[in-house]
């Protein structure tokens, strides 16, 4: 699935700092030493990210034509017994 103006997430990176660090206060619970708020979302088209989101399958297997079943008056009638 593509989006034309790149505005949809693909990943979640864990080791990128948020942009919410520089507006918050975290402090470790037991040392009280200020910590880095990490993660943040990778939007398609940047930082080397896929233009897509998901990985489609490079060779589409699937029924092609017209096989399948059809109900018709005539198969009603003969399957009715």
């Amino acid at each position: 699935m593509m989006e034309k103006n790149n505005q949809q997430t693909v990943n979640f990176d864990q080791t990128a700092v948020s942009p919410l660090n520089s507006q918050v206060t975290f402090l470790d619970p037991l040392t009280k030493a200020p910590r880095q708020l990490m993660g943040g979302l990778v939007f398609a088209g940047g930082i080397g990210a896929t233009k897509g989101q998901g990985q489609p399958p490079g060779v589409k297997t699937g029924r092609r034509g017209r096989g399948g079943a059809r109900v018709t008056a005539t198969a009603a009638l003969l399957d009715s017994g």
